[in-house]
């Protein structure tokens, strides 16, 4: 049967196209309609064909209003008229026995309309008790009235375009977001340059013209997708220190397809979900969750909504994440290097997340410099600790029941009573030959300042030793400046390309992005702080009052404990004590 008043329509549709259809009125004969405030306006032959079907009538006998506005009574009856040209149904439909729209009354033009419109789940009303009959239909209203239409009599419901490129994506409503795409796929006019104006409320030239349309796509074959198409490109994209499988393009932002593999590497947990016709995908990931919604760029992470700078996409079931545009609105480091010589490559790398940093937590930051009783090689005695030494003091913080940390474990410090920091500047070589094993010993966490320009230079780290280390787990590699000035010295160009070179240079070896700066010679000042701050998250001097770091305070001006060669045990212990009781 269906079948069979999908032929009638398409012959109606025919005789539309060739202009045989019956009646007195045809769409080839513009002539015949008597509006005369339609010539020269946009969608003017779809006025005419829409007057031609019998969907839409004028505002009086000679005027079509193609400027004016149409109620939500109008369009539904103007659908219903559709409905019976396409289906060939005149059955009469009267007041249900359970009847939720009190603004609604037999006997008014549009009753038969709507009674039929919420039989066929065309229209909740826009709320429990209310139609709004004459209320002014908005564009997302009438695409969904299109769209649960097509989903009970059409064969088009697969159609589907990308709105992430659409910037006022983010009005849509969310039970108006399938429709739009669907009505998008079908009908292109509706996105103007960047705008799917979700709110705006089409004129009747506008609604004659969707309406038209969608007569013509009803009876026409297949589904029409409208989707991105990604480029595969030769980049390097590394993301928390693992190179990315296959990293794709698509209009300006990186994307990732989330299939077995990616999800394996990355630990990530995702589970698609359905929600008002629209895919959804459950992300966890690094103790985040994530809720990302196919073809718009806003997002809940942790239950709170963000707008996205790319929207995900899923194509064929694979969801592709605009792997950049999380990682800002995760708060992470996105570095772009641009200079590499081999090929561009991209950095992502987790930071602290300063919003689940609890305020006045003490903790306790100790500075070293080498560890090595060979003091031939050494620049200055005093900065090379014995081994022995160092082993003694770390026993005894562990006894006292001090949890040692690296920056990246702040934002968990509601879960550690007692941190401590153990921080090495100047990446000494030693750092690898005596302090690495020391710290697998006891299987504790220190990080380690290097200064870029002297790395793979005598007595000073290597790029394999740097890159083992971190890959270790349980030493984290942060910036000391590229050359080791005094940045107060510098200006403020000179102090950014110091802290940005030695940040890319770090990356580049461990893939890792660094996010904290320990300023040489221990040596800033406000205009060093500013610059600091447009690559860092942290900076650490040298020992001064107030002593170690409290959350909440400045986070560039971290004063660090340090810790000499002729400091006995006994000192330490005296020392450290008073240091924390004098952080403040």
């Amino acid at each position: 049967m269906k079948q069979s008043k999908r032929w009638a329509a398409l012959l109606l549709l025919c005789a539309l196209v060739l202009g045989l259809a019956a009646g007195p009125v045809s769409a080839a004969d513009p002539a015949a309609c008597p509006f005369e405030d339609i010539y020269g306006v946009e969608y003017e032959e779809d006025i005419i064909d829409a007057y031609a079907l019998g969907l839409m009538n004028g505002m009086s006998l000679y005027q079509f209003q193609p400027d004016g506005n149409m109620s939500r009574a109008m369009f539904v009856v103007t659908l219903f008229r559709a409905h019976r040209l396409l289906t060939g149904d005149q059955a009469a439909y009267t007041r249900p026995r359970s009847w939720p729209f009190t603004d609604v009354k037999d006997g008014r033009w549009y009753s038969e309309a709507i009674y039929w419109a919420l039989s066929e789940g065309i229209t909740n009303g826009i709320d429990s008790q209310h139609f709004a009959p004459n209320k002014a239909l908005t564009k997302e209203q009438a695409a969904t009235f299109l769209y649960r239409y097509e989903k009970s009599h059409g064969s088009h419901l697969g159609s589907s375009a990308y709105l992430g490129g659409c910037s006022d994506a983010s009005q849509v409503s969310d039970y108006a977001r399938r429709p739009l795409m669907w009505l998008a796929a079908i009908d292109s006019a509706q996105i103007r340059g960047t705008q799917i104006s979700p709110k705006s409320i089409p004129c009747r030239a506008e609604l004659a013209h969707m309406l038209v349309n969608y007569y013509r796509v009803f009876t026409a074959e297949g589904d029409v997708v409208v989707r991105p198409e990604f480029d595969a490109i030769d980049l390097r994209l590394c993301i928390l220190g693992i190179d990315a499988p296959a990293p794709l393009w698509f209009d300006g932002a990186l994307y990732l397809a989330l299939d077995e593999q990616t999800r394996a590497l990355y630990e990530i947990e995702a589970e698609a979900i359905s929600k008002n016709d629209m895919q959804q995908l459950e992300l966890a990931w690094q103790g985040r969750s994530l809720t990302l919604t196919d073809s718009f760029p806003d997002a809940r992470i942790n239950g709170k909504k963000v707008s996205l700078s790319a929207a995900p996409v899923v194509q064929d079931g694979v969801w592709y994440l605009p792997v950049g545009a999380i990682a800002e609105a995760l708060g992470w480091n996105v570095l772009e290097d641009t200079e590499n010589e081999d090929a561009a490559q991209v950095f992502i790398d987790k930071t602290v997340n300063l919003s689940a940093l609890p305020t006045g937590r003490k903790v306790a930051v100790l500075e070293y410099h080498g560890v090595s009783d060979d003091l031939d090689t050494a620049n200055n005695d005093s900065l090379y600790i014995s081994p022995l030494s160092l082993r003694e003091e770390i026993l005894w913080l562990l006894n006292q029941g001090y949890t040692f940390i690296t920056f990246e474990d702040l934002d968990r410090l509601s879960q550690i009573s007692k941190p401590v920091l153990l921080t090495f500047d100047d990446g000494y070589e030693n750092n690898y030959t005596e302090l690495f094993p020391i710290l697998r010993d006891y299987n504790v966490k220190a990080t380690v300042f290097v200064v870029a320009r002297t790395l793979d230079t005598d007595n000073h780290l290597t790029t394999a030793q740097l890159q083992e280390m971190q890959e270790s787990g349980l030493v984290s590699i942060q910036s000391h400046s590229y050359s080791h000035s005094n940045l107060t010295k510098l200006s403020g160009s000179e102090v950014l390309w110091e802290c940005q070179s030695t940040q890319l240079a770090i990356a580049r070896i461990t893939g890792h992005v660094p996010f904290v700066l320990s300023y040489p010679y221990g040596k800033m000042n406000d205009s060093v702080e500013a610059q600091a701050r447009k690559v860092y998250q942290f900076g650490v001097c040298v020992q001064r009052s107030p002593y170690g770091y409290i959350t909440g305070n400045n986070p560039y001006r971290i004063y660090r404990h340090e810790v000499v060669r002729d400091t006995t045990l006994a000192k330490f212990k005296s020392d450290f004590k008073y240091w924390i009781a004098n952080m403040k």
